[in-house]
């Protein structure tokens, strides 16, 4: 455990990539007084060789300790290889949510036990919210000057439990990217940007520093590989997958993407062409299909152990009522809201992608042991894809979230 002595508590690990978000989390802390250390973690070993020596050097200009651990071969097994059989099964999974609990925040934490580090941060858009405890109010570029009740460093506890809300600035908002973070996470996680109004402010912060990456691009989405090579990962974790990983009564058939063509079907089950294998298909997809019915057509439905792909209109798209699996809730008591057989719980919001807006649901069926449960929106939702998560707020307060299932 982290020690707590007075010599310490002031003391946090940054997770640092050297991109603009990460560094402005570590100009931020330092201005509230933090000792503050950068963490580089490793996902892709030798792939990341450049990005890793950029951001020593960076840490190195801003006389910062600099920490490196590679983690490659867990984030190939924890995250890569589930992404590519979520694929192979006609899902569209979302990385980053795996990868934070599993990966980022749990390595961050380890590593800051290791090197005497009370408290950890990251340069994500989302807030932390401590009972009884005000924001942290980390600088000038924070909400901090438009009326919001700020904390000091030595009023902060690290022994209640948390909630994540989303960040002052909505559309850089990542809280949905975090609703599977556990307690012992959140008790200690520090997220300065979550405070700050614009992506600008905190370009404009790492910019008056005189740092170079204070107009560096965003990164993608996927760290790990961009749109253009997914297939060709998940071939190649086909080809490479042995008895254990894939089952055939999962999957149609393991092998090349050759071995796999199958067939489009309409609403009722009608053959309308050949694809070209599940993998390259998600819900409400309508380009790249493949095939010419002479009118818009979307993917509605995938079916990996028929091998087929169902076609439809745009309408055949929305849905009033999802399943949901694996399901967390961020505090104990947040469970409350979902009810059970026979009795709705009350409204809450929902979001069944990153970048959608939340809608107003009742989760219903809560089956605690299963960890599943029923999503009723007051309002039909459009392509909610299996692998995707629904994430569940009260307000801008995040309370949990699961894996649609279907």
């Amino acid at each position: 455990m982290p020690n707590s002595s007075t010599t310490t508590k002031k003391r946090v690990l940054v997770g640092f990539s050297g991109g603009v978000d990460s560094t402005a989390a570590v100009l931020f802390l330092r201005d509230a007084g933090y000792e503050v250390g950068a963490l580089f973690i490793d996902v892709l070993g030798a792939e990341a060789d450049s990005v890793r020596l950029n951001a020593a050097a960076l840490a190195d200009q801003m006389k910062l300790p600099f920490y490196s651990v590679n983690v490659a071969e867990r984030f190939k097994q924890q995250v890569i290889e589930p992404f590519c059989k979520d694929y192979l099964l006609g899902r569209t999974p979302n990385p980053c949510v795996i990868c934070n609990p599993l990966i980022k925040f749990r390595v961050l934490s380890e590593q800051a036990d290791l090197y005497d580090y009370p408290w950890i941060a990251t340069g994500h858009y989302a807030r932390i919210d401590r009972p009884n405890q005000p924001g942290m109010g980390f600088g000038e570029e924070t909400m901090a000057d438009v009326g919001h009740e700020t904390a000091t460093i030595d009023c902060l506890e690290r022994t209640v439990d948390c909630s994540i809300r989303q960040a002052y600035c909505l559309p850089k908002d990542q809280s949905y990217m975090l609703y599977r973070l556990e307690q012992t996470v959140l008790r200690r996680l520090l997220l300065p940007l979550g405070e700050v109004a614009s992506k600008q402010a905190v370009r404009e912060k790492v910019r008056r520093t005189g740092l170079l990456n204070a107009d560096q691009r965003d990164s993608q989405e996927i760290c790990f590989v961009d749109e253009a090579q997914r297939i060709e990962l998940i071939e190649f974790f086909n080809r490479e997958s042995g008895e254990g990983r894939l089952k055939k009564e999962e999957v149609y058939q393991a092998g090349d993407f050759g071995d796999q063509l199958g067939n489009f079907v309409d609403q009722a089950g009608n053959i309308l062409g050949r694809h070209g294998g599940i993998a390259r298909y998600t819900i409400g997809q309508r380009k790249n299909l493949g095939i010419s019915l002479g009118r818009p057509m979307y993917v509605t439905k995938i079916n990996a152990q028929t091998n087929t792909v169902v076609l439809g209109d745009d309408s055949d798209l929305f849905h009033s009522s999802i399943t949901v699996e694996d399901v967390v809730f961020t505090q104990k008591d947040d469970a409350d809201l979902a009810g059970t057989a026979g009795t709705p719980g009350p409204t809450v919001l929902v979001k069944i992608r990153s970048a959608a807006k939340a809608a107003p649901a009742r989760l219903c069926d809560w089956q605690a042991e299963q960890r599943l449960l029923t999503i009723n929106f007051e309002e039909a939702q459009r392509a909610p894809a299996p692998g995707q998560s629904a994430v569940f707020y009260i307000g801008d307060r995040l309370i949990g979230g699961g894996i649609i299932n279907s």
